[in-house]
């Protein structure tokens, strides 16, 4: 009885034991297949990652475009409203009007900025609520305000700038608690900053349509066992909700939808953003339960994917129930552990063929993008082979990794094509990541290349082309808004100041620089009686009437409403500036043709001149505005010049007598003499220059030498009067006069003139003078602007034979190292010096220094402007060689000269 109740036990024991094996075989499977279930589970996860990664990243570059659609609209708004608005006084402009306008151009509110003391403050607005805003505390974006009233280029870090036009990041209203785009706009047209800005629903309206979202929708169709999937945004997610965003990016959840929002997602959202790795939850949810994963994604999001766990859970209670009698018969438990295992091997192979479709399914849509993505490597020859190569792009050429896998990448391109892209390819399998943009069949990519390393060497480069076709011309396009009107197609008020600062920057003196403003008489008659579609089709026929008035060469603008500017460069004369102001007037005789309608119009023009009435953009068109307020008060349709005094009409008279003098012969020459102060004897002439005037008389050089260097005529001046001097030389020397030396003064201009010592050269021998009795002199100060020039052209005029004298010495600041190397023969004082003797110690002790350097340098000393006799025993004492002035002689005419001094020896 004990051995069979000891083999009872016994086989109790191995019945147990082996009933445990079978049920811990039986376990070990479940989990073993479980654990595969769940492995399969994270490598879907993972595909629907990289795919949505692919996805998101493809769609940055569209949210960019997006935000730039978003300014360009608001822009096309604010320049429409500038106009709309121009030259009116904000208390005329009603709410209704506001509200009207803010309709037309489907916008949610506008509002308009004006000054109040320090502050910048709302003062009209279609939102009741926005109406008496303080902009005071409002950071950088009261700085773009200011800067926007001084028109000048906003510059503050933020936002998106335009000439003239600001518009802001996204921000939170602190009225309503919403998310808005504002842009403003401030020309100067108006008295106040106009402010257009629309709702976050419309911004959200614009991207409705990304890729990634579309793609989350296809992947929870496809898997039915995907429950939801969001991508989330952590900082805006884990923080209150912002003040200023940018769109698709700082919102909370950026696609998809996060309806399964556990108390725990805050902890798991910095667990990942801290960490980087990806951690997963499980929850119950309506008795169901429900696993969510967090998968850390680049530039701070986290994918956020949840899965129905019922289907595993169910599989799980039909295996364990086959375990409900382990002691049971080991052939049934067997045959439910195999039942089991082929409904499991079934469920993988489900799964599996789930995953093959979803990756087929990622390759699908990697075929469909517009975007390249390629592997190539490179041969010890140097020739370059695709490895793989996908795209829609690539699918149209025919270059599918399996047709050019193998084949040189050479053969398939086109020769510039691959010479263009051959140096970056190189770059890349050199080790360095490089990118680049290029055209390929119409289309504009960006590419970027990174080399794939393996054991220290590169084996391979991996590219990404993206199609920025249409951001490229987004971009042209800005650039055609910014400094184009988009009504004429003429240059704006922008590319119009760019222009004028450049014209007057030429410091060419050849000819006039005119700015002509024009103003279309009665346009606003016409524009209100018969529409502003008419009336921009009338300043489209304007512009076209005005280019053909104008003639080539010349920079015609649009000003803005009704006004264009033209500018005239080098222009030859006042006449000719004249002659185009009246062709443009003549031109608007004939009447203009707008659908039906036969309009009439005139203009009037306001003229400024460059130099006379200004040196910088703002003052000539400021002055030109002025004259053309005169034209219109003259009766229009005619042109008038700036005018402040009579000053300004005296000296366009003067020009364009000086235009005309040099032909007729006003010219002559007088001669002042110069002597020797130790004994009164002549000593040498200067010539002086005087304008005979047909109405004025005689006028002095210190009246027109300078009109002439402006006007570009000092040249041929300069040239005829050393000409007339030479040949008086040659005249006096032929009537058997003593011989006696001239000195000639050279102009700024002139001396920096190219050929210089050319023309003197020649002069001389056509005149057969001896050069050694002319005398050229220089102001210190021309003298000293370039030193290494002045002493190689002093240098070149000596081997001519001439001598040269330094003109009002002591009135700037000569370098004395580079004087000492110059080829000077004379020091002349200047007159203000002398003048001191007597009345002043300090300029006494100039003429002192002066005549003391000139002794050590071997220089004579000419003292001018000598009028008493005081002045002449100081010169004498110090040893002051020649002088000259009234107290000697005044200038004489050449016949008086000859008759008083030459007839008498000259001393040497």
């Amino acid at each position: 009885m004990k051995e069979k109740s000891a083999w009872l036990a016994l086989f109790i024991k191995i019945g147990l034991i082996l009933a445990i094996a079978i049920l811990v075989a039986n376990q070990s499977i479940v989990l073993f297949l479980a654990n595969q279930i769940q492995a399969r589970e994270r490598e879907d996860i993972a595909a629907i990652t990289r795919v949505i990664q692919l996805a998101i990243r493809n769609s940055d570059a569209a949210v960019k475009e997006i935000e730039r659609s978003v300014d360009l609209r608001l822009y096309n708004a604010s320049l429409y409203l500038a106009r709309e608005l121009k030259g009116r006084r904000i208390e005329t402009i009603s709410q209704q009007e506001l509200e009207r306008l803010r309709d037309k151009l489907k916008l949610t509110h506008i509002s308009l900025f004006v000054r109040q003391g320090e502050d910048i403050v709302v003062a009209k607005s279609t939102d009741p609520k926005e109406i008496g805003l303080s902009s005071k505390h409002w950071g950088y974006w009261f700085q773009a305000f200011n800067q926007l009233f001084a028109l000048k280029q906003v510059d503050v870090g933020k936002g998106f700038y335009l000439p003239y036009y600001w518009a802001g990041p996204v921000s939170l209203s602190d009225a309503d608690g919403k998310y808005y785009k504002y842009a403003y706009y401030y020309d100067g047209t108006t008295a106040f900053i106009i402010n257009p800005f629309i709702s976050e629903q419309e911004i959200k309206a614009l991207s409705a349509h990304s890729r990634p979202g579309k793609l989350i929708e296809s992947l929870l169709n496809a898997n039915e066992h995907l429950v939801e999937i969001a991508v989330i945004n952590l900082p805006a997610y884990l923080n209150d909700k912002p003040k200023v965003i940018e769109p698709e990016r700082d919102l909370p959840v950026l696609y998809g939808a996060n309806k399964f929002s556990l108390p725990q997602d805050r902890t798991y959202f910095r667990q990942v953003l801290n960490t980087g790795q990806p951690v997963h939850s499980s929850f119950k949810h309506q008795g169901k339960d429900y696993e969510k994963h967090y998968i850390p994604l680049d530039n701070n999001r986290v994918l956020a994917v949840v899965v129905d766990k019922q289907p595993q859970q169910k599989l799980f209670v039909r295996i364990k129930g086959f375990l409900l009698s382990v002691t049971g018969i080991i052939y049934l438990l067997v045959m439910l552990q195999l039942y089991g295992l082929t409904r499991r091997y079934w469920s993988l192979l489900v799964m599996e063929k789930e995953r093959l479709q979803v990756a087929e399914e990622f390759k699908s849509l990697i075929g469909v993008l517009p975007n390249v993505i390629f592997k190539l490597k490179r041969d010890e020859a140097g020739n370059i082979y695709p490895t793989y190569s996908e795209g829609s792009t690539v699918t149209q050429a025919g270059m599918e990794t399996a047709r050019v896998k193998g084949l040189k990448l050479a053969d398939h391109l086109e020769p510039r094509l691959y010479s263009r892209i051959k140096p970056y390819l190189d770059q890349a399998f050199a080790g360095q990541e490089t990118e680049f943009h290029i055209e390929y069949q119409g289309r504009v990519f960006h590419c970027q290349i990174k080399p794939i390393w393996r054991e220290g060497q590169v084996v391979e480069i991996a590219g990404f082309a993206t199609d920025v076709t249409e951001k490229y011309q987004a971009e042209e396009r800005i650039k055609f808004l910014a400094f184009f009107d988009q009504v004429t197609g003429l240059p704006n008020r922008a590319h119009l100041m760019q222009h004028l600062e450049t014209v007057l920057a030429d410091g060419r003196q050849d000819g006039f620089t005119a700015v002509l403003l024009m103003d279309l008489d009665r346009f606003k008659v016409i524009n209100d009686t018969l529409g502003h579609i008419r009336g921009d089709m009338l300043l489209v026929e304007t512009a076209k009437r005005l280019r053909r008035a104008v003639g080539p060469g010349h920079f015609l603008a649009r000003m803005g409403g009704d006004e264009f500017i033209l500018i005239l460069h080098r222009i030859p004369s006042i006449r000719e500036i004249k002659q185009v102001a009246e062709r443009i007037i003549a031109s608007f005789q004939e009447s203009f043709q707008i659908d039906n309608h036969q309009v009439y119009i005139t203009t009037s023009i306001g003229i400024s001149l460059k130099h006379i009435h200004g040196d910088d953009a703002e003052t000539l068109l400021k002055n030109a505005d002025s004259a053309l307020y005169r034209a219109k008060a003259k009766g229009k349709n005619n042109y008038k010049f700036y005018v402040k005094n009579g000053q300004a009409v005296e000296r366009l008279q003067l020009e364009n007598d000086l235009r005309q003098a040099l032909e007729r012969g006003e010219f002559f020459l007088v001669y002042q003499p110069k002597f020797y102060v130790c004994d009164g004897r002549l000593g040498g002439v200067e010539a002086l220059v005087r304008w005979q005037h047909p109405q004025r008389g005689v006028v002095m050089p210190g009246e027109f030498i300078g009109l002439a260097e402006e006007m570009g005529l000092i040249i041929p001046l300069g040239e005829w009067i050393l000409r007339q001097a030479l040949r008086q030389l040659k005249a006096w020397e032929e009537a058997g006069l003593s011989p006696v030396k001239v000195s000639v003064n050279l102009s700024g201009v002139q001396f920096y003139q190219k050929d210089l010592v050319v023309r003197i050269a020649e002069i001389i021998r056509e005149e057969g003078v001896d050069p050694s009795l002319l005398i050229l002199e220089i102001t210190e100060t021309v003298s000293m602007q370039n030193l290494d020039y002045t002493l190689s052209v002093l240098k070149k005029l000596r081997e001519l034979g001439v001598q040269i004298s330094i003109d009002d010495f002591g009135t700037g600041y000569s370098a004395l190292n580079y004087l000492k190397r110059f080829p000077v023969d004379y020091l002349k004082v200047d007159r203000s010096f002398v003048l001191d003797i007597g009345r002043d110690a300090n300029g006494e002790a100039v003429i002192k220094t002066i005549i003391a350097l000139a002794q050590n340098l071997g220089l004579k000393v000419v003292a001018e402007g000598v009028e008493t006799e005081e002045q002449v025993r100081f010169l004498q004492a110090l040893g002051c060689h020649l002088a000259q002035g009234y107290y000697y002689s005044k200038p004489l005419l050449p016949v008086e000269l000859a008759d008083r001094y030459l007839a008498q020896p000259l001393s040497v």
